[in-house]
């Protein structure tokens, strides 16, 4: 099976990370499957050892976004929705990390306790930036060292930290795997660190938890302000001003998510010294 990453419904970063769990899944089986896919699609399926390819023909795809699901309530998780209208029916599995030599020990020698991911595709998704600069001030407070992840420079915003600015797929999942938490929106980033293993704090405000139902080491964290919660952009509760922001990640506070952050570093150290 060859399985279209460029067009169709799913083509964001975390979507990508649920192709390599089915990908992972198939080649397990012995299963035959590549992926149709190029530039930053291409270096993160190779990340996760997926066989890519440039040829585009005959990819399979569906355009059949898991809002239909929400909508139809459908008992389909996000990984199973994408499964089933991909045609696979293969149990999907974690894929392994194959990161570059170079990049892996230049992501690990960057990386910090916490890792904050501030930036989504979507507006509707993102949590405030003033938000991310005051939970990354009380963390840092508490005597964590703390690091935003950005594509391009916004210092701006984020002045008092180090930032990891630009860097590839592999460098990034390095930093990631030797990081004791991520934190970030509901987003590409969030699926990346939590496959990787690394425990992760997804901020929600529309999307519903069955977006990481595979992924245990994924927490959403949702404060329930509002009854339309959990929405998925669906009417009556979304409306066109949400486009410009989730009313529920305003009324999400960042002393609330760092109470949030320091509770899961707690249970993480409590873990690893029971075991």
């Amino acid at each position: 099976m060859k399985i279209d990453t460029i067009n169709g419904w799913f083509r964001g970063v975390g979507d990508i990370v649920c192709f390599a769990w089915l990908g992972e899944g198939m080649i397990a089986a012995g299963e035959p499957v590549e992926f149709f896919a190029t530039d930053w699609r291409a270096e993160l399926l190779t990340l996760f050892q997926m066989p890519v390819t440039a040829d585009k023909t005959g990819g399979v795809l569906t355009w059949e976004g898991y809002e239909t699901a929400v909508k139809t309530n459908s008992p389909l998780s996000y990984l199973e929705w994408i499964a089933f209208h991909l045609g696979v029916s293969t149990p999907p599995r974690r894929p392994r990390l194959d990161m570059t030599p170079m990049e892996r020990e230049m992501g690990r020698r960057d990386t910090a306790e916490v890792l904050i991911f501030p930036f989504s595709y979507s507006p509707v998704r993102t949590w405030p930036k003033a938000y991310f600069v005051e939970l990354g001030l009380l963390l840092k407070a508490e005597g964590l060292s703390v690091k935003f992840v950005t594509e391009q420079r916004d210092y701006a915003f984020f002045m008092p930290f180090h930032c990891i600015v630009g860097q590839s797929w592999n460098y990034i999942a390095a930093a990631i795997q030797s990081a004791k938490l991520v934190i970030g929106n509901d987003s590409g980033p969030a699926h990346l660190a939590g496959t990787i293993g690394t425990p992760t704090i997804a901020i929600c405000g529309s999307a519903t938890e069955r977006v990481w139902a595979h992924i245990p080491e994924v927490i959403p964290y949702r404060k329930k302000a509002l009854s339309c919660a959990g929405c998925h952009c669906l009417p009556p509760n979304f409306r066109a001003s949400c486009d410009s922001g989730c009313l529920e990640l305003y009324r999400t506070f960042p002393e609330e998510v760092a109470a949030f952050a320091f509770s899961t570093l707690n249970s993480q150290l409590l873990t690893e010294a029971a075991a």
